[in-house]
């Protein structure tokens, strides 16, 4: 318990430093970054709509190959 506390304690001194001495950003994201993100995500939900099915396939094939179907 006294670790959590501490550690609690020292990100609320280095968050509240942090925001005492703020800066301005200048940040860029460019549009290819934007498309970077969605083409991960749409490959994430593919390859795991691909990994759930394989997964469920598999006992059906190996149950028909022992019934001789």
């Amino acid at each position: 318990m006294f670790k959590i506390r501490n550690l609690l304690s020292v990100l609320l001194a280095l968050f509240l430093i942090s925001m005492a001495s703020e800066q301005r950003l200048m940040a860029y994201a460019d549009p290819g970054s934007g498309a970077m993100f969605v083409q991960i995500l749409l490959a994430s939900i593919i390859g795991g709509v691909f990994r759930i099915r394989t997964f469920f396939s598999r006992p059906r094939r190996h149950k028909e190959d022992r019934l001789g179907a």
